[in-house]
């Protein structure tokens, strides 16, 4: 299907609108969505949706947008991201692995490029889980639920920027986070709800390098010493 470029900026202009609002710190202002995001609507089931669902829904949003640039995307502008991607050291991604440019090495790039913050829905959904600064002896029963994270020296992560990130992309799938007991980590262990979530983020790939906040990470999966 070919679509003239006026409605092709059309809805170029009413995703950006559609993601300043679900990155915003505020909820938006109660507008005719109609008039606010008309093609957008049209191409919808729902046509009762609005700017303020949107917000309120923001976890699962940012998730499916996701998921949507995983799957299609990534793989429709590859050349169109890769010169994106090498444009902007902010967020190059440097996987261990020789594997070429995949939906996986992308996602963190897409958590900062939509800049999930703190205040996001993401945080209410993370409130209800458990993150804990303590080791404890039962850890090793979800082993194969764990990835290793390490930060770059003196730059340390709180465990809420680690849930905060994850359920931004895969939904509320921690379970809990253990950071090293230091003054400033060096690393920490995400236990996740289930492994499969490991299996999607590290691509097939042994370590996967990314950011948070602009900060330089390492994951692989955790293995018991």
């Amino acid at each position: 299907m070919k679509l003239k470029e006026s409605v092709l900026n059309t809805a170029a202009d009413e995703a950006i609108l559609i993601l300043d609002c679900i990155t915003s710190k505020t909820p938006p202002p109660k507008l005719k969505t109609k008039k606010v995001i008309p093609y957008t609507l049209s191409l919808t089931s729902n046509k009762e949706i609005s700017l303020a669902n949107l917000y309120e829904c923001k976890g699962r949003v940012i998730s499916g947008i996701t998921q949507k640039v995983d799957e299609v995307c990534i793989k429709a502008f590859y050349d169109i991201l890769q010169k994106a991607l090498e444009k902007n050291p902010k967020f190059r991604h440097q996987p261990t692995g020789g594997l070429n440019f995949g939906a996986d090495k992308y996602r963190s790039e897409l958590a900062s490029l939509i800049n999930v913050s703190a205040s996001s829905s993401s945080t209410k959904d993370a409130s209800n889980v458990s993150a804990s600064s303590s080791t404890t002896n039962n850890a090793s029963k979800g082993e194969k639920r764990t990835m290793f994270v390490t930060f770059s020296q003196g730059f340390p992560t709180s465990d809420q920027e680690l849930i905060e990130y994850f359920v931004g992309l895969y939904g509320n799938c921690v379970e809990r986070v253990h950071l090293q007991e230091k003054k400033q980590p060096l690393h920490a262990r995400v236990v996740f709800s289930s492994s499969s979530t490991i299996k999607k983020f590290l691509g097939g790939q042994e370590k996967v390098k990314f950011t948070i906040n602009g900060k330089q990470l390492c994951a692989r999966r955790y293995l018991a010493k």
